[in-house]
């Protein structure tokens, strides 16, 4: 009965603890201006060989918007070449009816992170 206990115990523990491990990272993207911004999240290796389009549609970017003074949390599942614990780099644009412009990108680091988008960011 004893060891019923203990091993109930360890189960719990070790169960405790793979939940865990993701749950720490956490990537915030938060909008400090008066226009609605889009985003592209991608690991900062990959981002590397990418060159973002100078202009876009707005709606490439169902799904991953943020509004004027909202946040929104990045999921792991929207970040391209997701690596838990690597930096992310976002490439933010400024949507204007139906078409976006790029802005600027800005990388996250890995782990806990909050990014807020400010008017000087965006250049407004």
């Amino acid at each position: 009965m004893r060891f019923a206990s203990i091993l109930r115990a360890f189960f719990v523990v070790a169960f405790a603890a793979a939940c865990s491990l993701t749950g720490h990272e956490r990537l915030m993207l938060a909008n400090a201006t008066q226009v609605t911004i889009g985003y592209m999240a991608v690991d900062q290796e990959l981002a590397a060989r990418i060159d973002p389009a100078p202009e876009t549609a707005a709606a490439n970017f169902d799904g991953q918007t943020v509004a004027a003074g909202q946040e929104v949390e990045v999921r792991p599942a929207q970040i391209e070449g997701y690596r838990e614990g690597k930096p992310v780099t976002l490439f933010i644009y400024r949507i204007s009816g139906d078409r976006a412009t790029f802005a600027r990108a800005l990388v996250a680091p890995g782990g806990t992170s909050r990014i807020t988008i400010t008017p000087q960011a965006l250049g407004l």
